[in-house]
């Protein structure tokens, strides 16, 4: 819901997130290369990973924390 709520605000900081997993239900919910480095992450002890990508020619932060 949080993502849908910041999707519809707009402008060039909007936040989006989604949740995933290494064993996803959903194979929609199958996490990309990044997400899955930090999946294994947590696996190995890891409480957030975050990193700053090139994404559509400009600068993202990528974060992701288990919950």
């Amino acid at each position: 819901m949080l993502s849908e709520m910041y999707a519809t605000q707009g402008g060039d900081a909007t936040p989006t997130g989604r949740i995933t997993s290494l064993d996803p239900l959903d194979p929609e919910n199958a996490p990309d290369a990044w997400e899955r480095t930090a999946l294994l992450a947590f696996d190995r002890g890891e409480e957030e990973v975050s990193e700053i990508s090139e994404f559509n020619e400009s600068a993202h932060m990528r974060y992701a924390r288990p919950i």
